[in-house]
């Protein structure tokens, strides 16, 4: 039998190769006897792992946090404010104006609270990204509608206005159109390449520009990366080649049958109830393992409130009636213009103070009592103790 021989520098790699995949601490420390890098270099790479890491569990904590108060008052007072139209509506149903007022109070509320608590989530999101670059990443949330027949992606929420109108049919992107074919999220950190190789479209982009911008070609109208897109050549962060794209959905949650049915999710794998967008002027700007697990965090928190939404609006038998009702005495509920509270993403951000974390101490505490029906229930199992 043939005897392999293999060099210290073929075990090294081999070592290094195995370990890079489970373990990036010790591929690091045995990239400390790569010659090839050096000490500082690879002391450099290590520590910005570590801040990358810290500031990862800082954003999330701080999120969580955040949207745990939030959350509980948009689903509460929703709720509530859903009962008081429901009531008021079986007490007096012909007080027209007083069921127009209660339901255009419940419409405001739950469009302008998600708004303020969607544009709090993006300064969690940006306050990760925010050093990586010089240039600020783009977050949105787009929404499916269905418009003329035609299941239509359009912008809910910005960080930040545009001065073009972004609005598509699913397979006129490619982004959302992968996503709907395949459900999971869709990442694409070199637009410029993938449009000349038409592996990528989009309404704004024409993919032939971008095949003369990226040639070079003398006379060629497509001199900067810029001419390839439609809308204000000024906002140059709406020229972006690198995206990223979140689907919001309940896909990995153990759902019961008895939810599904009550929620119209029978027969259908997965629900996509909107979409996470991140986009940047950089190429190869995203890092795909931490940057999607991130972004799943944020679909997966907004996702709850979107629901809530869904729940007790577009599912509601009783909002869909007393609509109908007040549409039938010409009465319209006017939802208020979302323009007086719009604000702008912060140009700078100190992402040290914004994620400092400090419980709060005070003297003034109430122990709440858990509902004694949880507390028969524990005792009548078996074991307890």
């Amino acid at each position: 039998m043939e005897m392999i021989t293999l060099r210290r520098s073929d075990i090294l790699a081999m070592i290094k190769e195995a370990l890079s995949e489970y373990f990036r601490p010790v591929s690091y420390f045995i990239g400390f006897f790569d010659k090839t890098i050096s000490l500082e270099e690879r002391y450099k790479e290590l520590k910005i792992q570590q801040v990358n890491m810290r500031i990862w569990s800082r954003v999330v904590q701080k999120a969580v946090c955040f949207n745990q108060g939030e959350y509980l008052q948009y689903a509460f007072l929703t709720a509530e404010k859903h009962k008081k139209l429901k009531d008021s509506f079986r007490e007096t149903p012909e007080d027209g104006a007083r069921i127009g007022a209660l339901a255009s109070e419940l419409v405001n509320y739950i469009n302008s609270k998600f708004y303020e608590d969607a544009y709090e989530n993006f300064k969690f999101i940006h306050a990760y990204f925010e050093n990586r670059s010089c240039r600020k990443l783009r977050v949105c949330i787009k929404g499916n509608f269905n418009v003329d027949n035609h299941s239509k992606v359009i912008s809910v929420f910005r960080d930040a206005h545009v001065s073009y109108d972004s609005d598509a049919d699913v397979e006129k992107n490619y982004g959302f159109l992968t996503i709907y074919k395949n459900g999971t999220y869709f990442l694409e950190n070199n637009i410029p390449e993938a449009a000349a190789e038409d592996r990528y479209f989009n309404p704004r982009l024409d993919n032939d520009l971008v095949k003369q911008f990226l040639s070079g070609a003398s006379g060629a109208h497509a001199k900067k990366w810029e001419d390839c897109w439609t809308g204000d050549k000024e906002d140059k962060s709406s020229f972006y080649k690198s995206t990223l794209i979140i689907p919001m959905t309940l896909w990995n949650n153990d759902l019961s049958e008895e939810f599904k049915k009550l929620v119209n999710l029978e027969n259908v794998d997965r629900t996509i109830f909107g979409f996470l967008c991140f986009d940047h002027v950089e190429a190869d700007y995203f890092d795909e393992e931490n940057d999607v697990a991130l972004g799943y965090v944020f679909a997966d928190i907004l996702s709850m409130y979107i629901f809530a939404r869904l729940i007790y609006m577009e599912s509601s038998k009783t909002f869909n009636f007393i609509e109908d009702c007040l549409q039938g005495k010409g009465i319209e509920i006017n939802p208020e213009s979302l323009s007086s509270i719009w604000k702008n993403m912060p140009q700078t951000f100190d992402v040290e103070k914004y994620l400092e974390f400090k419980p709060k101490t005070t003297k003034n505490n109430s122990l709440f009592p858990m509902d004694e029906d949880l507390i028969r229930y524990v005792k009548s199992q078996v074991g307890w103790h």
